[in-house]
C-alpha cells in the first residue's frame, strides 16, 4: 500500500504496510482501499482518511547488539534500568525497563552491526539524580558531557552506551546549579 503525505503544497508517497483486519474491521472505506491518504491536521492528531488517530509518546527504542549482555548489564548498573519480562520470540534479544514501560528493546545479532553514519543520531531519557549519575560514569569511566540547554531549563548529559549508541539524559537544570 503507498500513503500520499500532504503538506506544504507538496506531495510524497511513501510505502505503508497492509493492516491484517479482523473480518469486522475489514469494512474499509473505498478512499481507503485506493491508498491511505495522510494529512497533518492541528491539535497533535494525525488524519487517516476519515479516521482520527492521537500519538501518545515514544514507546520504545529497538536497539540490534553482537553483546546482548553487555548491554543489558549497561543499562542496568550504569542507569539503573530493569530486565524484565519478554515474548517468547523466536530470537534472542532482553527488554530494558523504566519503571512497568519496556522502552529499550535490544535484538541479539551475530554480528557487529556495520554503521557508518547512523540515521538516528541518538534517543533520549529523562531523569532525575544528575550526582548520582556522574558519580557513577566517573568511577566508570564512561566519557560524556555535561551540557545546558540553551533558554531550556535542561541540562543534558551526553553518552554512549557499550555499543556506542549516543544516547543523552535529560535533568531538570537545577540539579546541575545545585552541584556548585
Amino acid at each position: 500500500m503507498a500513503a500520499s503525505l500532504l503538506g506544504s503544497g507538496s506531495v510524497k508517497t511513501v510505502a505503508v504496510a497492509e493492516p491484517k483486519m479482523t473480518k469486522r474491521q475489514n469494512r474499509v472505506p473505498k478512499k481507503l482501499d485506493r491508498g491511505l491518504q495522510l494529512r497533518k491536521p492541528t491539535g497533535g492528531s494525525v488524519l487517516l482518511g476519515e479516521f482520527r488517530m492521537k500519538m501518545h509518546r515514544l514507546d520504545h527504542v529497538n536497539l540490534r547488539t553482537s553483546r546482548l549482555a553487555e548491554m543489558v548489564a549497561f543499562y542496568h548498573d550504569l542507569l539503573g534500568m530493569k530486565e524484565g519480562p519478554r515474548p517468547d520470540f523466536n530470537f534472542p534479544g532482553a527488554w530494558i525497563y523504566i519503571d512497568e514501560h519496556p522502552i529499550i528493546h535490544l535484538v541479539e545479532v551475530k554480528n557487529e552491526c556495520a554503521t557508518v553514519q547512523p540515521k538516528i543520531e541518538h534517543f533520549a531519557l529523562q531523569a532525575s539524580g544528575l550526582k548520582k549519575l556522574l558519580e557513577k560514569l566517573k568511577k566508570a569511566g564512561i566519557d560524556h558531557t555535561v551540557d545546558p540547554v540553551p533558554g531550556f531549563p535542561i541540562v543534558q548529559v551526553n553518552l554512549a552506551d557499550v555499543d556506542g549508541n549516543h544516547i543523552h539524559i535529560d535533568f531538570n537544570s537545577e540539579e546541575l546549579n545545585a552541584l556548585d
